[in-house]
């Protein structure tokens, strides 16, 4: 049986709902592992590491951020949350130039 995410949040690209999931943060050896899915036909899952569960969850959500940018930014399509432009989603100050356009 397939682990169920503790975490969603549904995005919006162009009007059509696009579900993001975490799934709880796993030890693996001496790091973690935070696996996260955008349901969309272009991403399949992806699994960060963190040296313990709050790094590796942190780091799932700032990369979940990053993917959800490059998937509109790439067909210039319009991506909401709650009917707004913002993703309510932390994210690295490295992505700032990405954020402002």
């Amino acid at each position: 049986m397939a682990e169920a995410p503790f975490l969603e949040r549904i995005f919006a690209i162009d009007g059509v709902e696009v579900p993001c999931r975490f799934f709880r943060p796993s030890r693996e050896g001496a790091d973690y592992v935070c696996r996260y899915e955008i349901c969309s036909q272009d991403l399949g899952p992806r699994d960060v590491c963190g040296v313990d569960g709050v790094q590796a969850l942190l780091l799932a959500i700032q990369g979940a951020a990053a993917d959800l940018l490059a998937l509109v930014e790439d067909d210039e399509k319009r991506i909401t949350w709650l009917g707004g432009d913002g993703l309510g989603l932390p994210f690295s100050s490295s992505f700032d130039d990405f954020t402002r356009k």
